[in-house]
């Protein structure tokens, strides 16, 4: 479920964390934007769509990449093509370049 949380919160449930920033355009539209996500359900079926190289976007649900991935293009700022969102995977949100690591130590 799409939830507000900490940064502390995220790095005391893992042994390694790290964090990146990425400079974004307009950051209040996509904080805005996606904190109109909150209580929606976690899209479990995105997981298969990786495994099978298929279309996973289920409406009404995210995948923790795709909603940052959209996040962003809301801010102006998009990681990818418009309308791919849905096709951003967790380690490609790492290899973008230009995003700062965060020591959440």
């Amino acid at each position: 479920m799409v939830r507000l949380t900490t940064v502390a919160e995220i790095a005391g449930r893992h042994d390694e964390s790290v964090l990146v920033a990425y400079p974004c355009a307009d950051p209040d539209a996509g904080w805005a934007w996606a904190l109109t996500q909150q209580g929606l359900p976690y899209d479990i079926g995105a997981l298969f769509g990786f495994l099978l190289h298929r279309d996973w976007a289920c409406a009404g649900r995210w995948f923790c990449s795709e909603l940052v991935a959209f996040a962003f293009q809301v801010s102006g700022s998009p990681f990818c093509r418009p309308g791919l969102t849905w096709r951003i995977p967790p380690q490609l949100l790492w290899m973008f370049p230009g995003g700062d690591p965060i020591d959440v130590s």
